[in-house]
């Protein structure tokens, strides 16, 4: 994974990192107890947004719906208290698909997400980017606004598609 740190907190003045040095802490997860645990002690706390699939085999997952990464947000801000100002906010976004047919991919990919996840829900997970260069930075430009997502990871191979986006970001 690699990660596509555009709007640093840096700049805040704030000690980081693991007694007062070295690179920030970042810790997260979906669960309750993993976000607690973010929410208390890490510089910047990541949404992972994938759910363990109920009665599958361990490790499938499944994608969060922009519903589920609003309550989880709200969950892990509710837990931070008096700290939620000094923290950086992280998405880990799952797949980065350059298009120039959101919904007809969104339709294409709906074998992959599963059942759970509607075309709709697809395209609006902060999870997810699908689209063109300027729709995939619109998206992260609202994922920040809604969520207040200010860092970004991609997976490796979601990288050379990313690229574009984030120079468009710095446009």
């Amino acid at each position: 994974m690699r990660n596509a740190a555009w709007w640093n907190g840096r700049e805040r003045g704030r000690v980081r990192g693991f007694n007062g040095s070295g690179p920030p802490l970042i810790v997260g997860g979906t669960g309750d107890a993993i976000l607690r645990i973010a929410t208390a002690h890490a510089d910047i706390v990541a949404i992972a947004g994938a759910y363990q699939v109920k009665e599958q085999p361990p490790g499938t997952f499944r994608l969060a719906t922009a519903a589920e990464a609003d309550e989880r947000v709200r969950f892990a801000r509710d837990q931070a208290g008096e700290r939620v100002g000094e923290i950086e906010w992280h998405v880990l976004v799952q797949m980065v698909v350059e298009t120039d047919d959101r919904r007809g991919t969104a339709e294409k990919l709906g074998a992959e997400l599963g059942p759970e996840m509607t075309v709709d829900q697809a395209l609006e997970t902060p999870f997810l980017l699908i689209g063109t260069v300027d729709e995939m930075a619109d998206q992260v430009t609202r994922n920040r606004e809604r969520y207040g997502f200010s860092y970004l990871t991609v997976h490796d191979p979601n990288l050379e598609a990313f690229a574009p986006v984030i120079q468009r970001l710095r446009s």
